[in-house]
């Protein structure tokens, strides 16, 4: 991959020079099959990302091994709206992501109010249900308190009576989610439940 200590520390002129010097922008690091937008976005490099972008670097490439990480959901879970808006024009905003779910989950669940605006003006799905629970972006904002994303979602015309697979609407979640908010809370990166195991 162009530059992958470079991309780390985001050393912008080291990546260009390697650029300049016929390094592939296009290639691929081994262990996960990011490029170097996937890197730039993962670590909100936007200094970097131009710096790609000067170099006609493809932008809507999910990881070879990881077919989830496009470098539009990672900037998402990032909260970079620079980029995000450059990758939107490039990009399929109803693609799906890891669990089945899609990127407008990401920033229902993280309350990420820009970015919620910017997929749904371009066209992402806002009643789009995720294969594993079955959840709309208003179930996971709902799961996360978020309220002004619930506000949001339904001022914009969420089907607000759209069940999960347990049969419960948003507002049944939201009403579990304040009397126990960390058992119905989802990663906000992932959209999901994350279990941690203690060795």
């Amino acid at each position: 991959m162009v530059g992958s200590s470079s991309l780390y520390e985001k050393d912008r002129y080291s990546v260009k020079l390697l650029l300049q010097h016929g390094a592939d922008v296009d290639t691929r690091c081994y262990s996960r099959g990011w490029t170097g937008v996937h890197k730039a976005a993962n670590s909100s490099s936007v200094e970097i990302f131009k710096v790609l972008l000067e170099y006609n670097h493809l932008l809507d490439v999910p990881a070879a091994r990881q077919e989830a990480f496009a470098p539009l959901r990672l900037a998402t879970r990032a909260c970079v709206l620079e980029m995000s808006n450059i990758l939107i024009d490039r990009a399929n905003p109803n693609s799906l992501i890891t669990r089945r779910h899609h990127t407008l989950h990401l920033a229902a669940a993280g309350g990420w109010v820009d970015g919620l605006d910017l997929l749904l003006d371009r066209g992402a799905s806002i009643n789009a249900q995720d294969a594993r629970l079955r959840e709309t972006p208003l179930h996971k904002a709902a799961r996360n308190l978020e309220m002004a994303t619930i506000k949001i979602l339904c001022a914009r015309g969420t089907n607000t009576e759209l069940r999960n697979i347990d049969g419960l609407t948003y507002e049944s979640v939201l009403g579990c989610a304040q009397r126990n908010p960390k058992d119905w809370h989802v990663e906000p990166k992932l959209a999901s439940f994350v279990v941690f195991i203690k060795a």
